[in-house]
């Protein structure tokens, strides 16, 4: 059993279509008494998978601006998918060295405008309310359109196996070096925290906003997993490639030893 589900805008329609997906694999298994903590791993995310989308692309609008400047013969498609290669090259190095250039403060305070403007284009596009706020709705869609014509959305794919539902979210854009060290170190932190038996006090002890969002999630999911009686660090993996992929694995037999949760 497969089934895969594109998603370029995350709205109720597509929620819903989750929710009855992740309902349809796990019926008649120990895991639908543990649907809700399932839909809010996968919520979680794609809700990451959106942002990263979006931080990719303020991030190729500062380098298009900083390198415009020297370059200003050249069109600004041209430009824009010269930095997109680069970006989606894999080589941290060539990154790093266009990335230092910027101010990753500013792109934190856009994206999180741009993650207040969504809500607003979904609350659009479903029931054609909030029309006093067409510029950040135009400004949502005009990141859409680049997005679309970059190929770039969040592939969710649901496959079964005699031991296990897996369930995989692919981003279109890939994830940054920085980022994915720092939600390592945030898992590896929580785990600490876990096997001290202070799983409460890291949420209150380590909250942090910086680099768009990523971070504490990540550890929220790996504590919905303990619920589960499962060990974060064997079912849930992150990827780090030209494309990011974040793999979920469920065994459809509970696991019998316990868990420090």
């Amino acid at each position: 059993m497969n089934t895969k589900i594109e998603i370029y805008t995350y709205s109720s329609k597509s929620q819903d279509l989750i929710t009855k997906t992740i309902e349809k694999y796990t019926k008649d298994t120990w895991l639908f008494s543990y649907k809700e903590n399932i839909l809010h791993i996968c919520d979680e995310l794609i809700k990451n998978a959106i942002k990263s989308n979006y931080k990719l692309i303020l991030i190729l609008f500062e380098l298009k601006n900083l390198y415009k400047s020297s370059l200003g013969n050249i069109e600004s498609q041209e430009l824009m998918d010269w930095l997109k290669e680069i970006l989606f090259s894999g080589e941290h190095q060539l990154i790093h060295h266009n990335l230092k250039k910027i101010s990753h403060e500013d792109i934190s305070k856009k994206l999180k405008e741009l993650m207040h403007y969504e809500r607003f284009y979904i609350e659009y596009k479903e029931n054609k309310s909030n029309s006093h706020y067409l510029k950040e709705i135009r400004t949502i869609a005009k990141i859409k359109q680049i997005l679309k014509k970059f190929g770039i959305y969040t592939l969710v794919e649901f496959y079964q196996n005699p031991e296990f539902i897996h369930i995989l979210i692919q981003n279109g854009s890939p994830i940054l070096e920085e980022d994915f060290l720092r939600i390592v170190e945030k898992r590896k932190t929580f785990s600490e925290y876990v096997k001290n038996q202070k799983k409460e006090e890291f949420f209150v002890e380590n909250i942090d906003t910086s680099g768009g969002g990523h971070g504490l999630g990540y550890p929220l999911m790996d504590a919905l997993l303990l619920e589960m009686g499962l060990k974060p660090e064997e079912h849930l993996y992150l990827v780090s490639a030209k494309r990011t992929m974040v793999l979920l694995n469920l065994p459809l037999k509970p696991v019998q030893e316990s868990v420090n949760a």
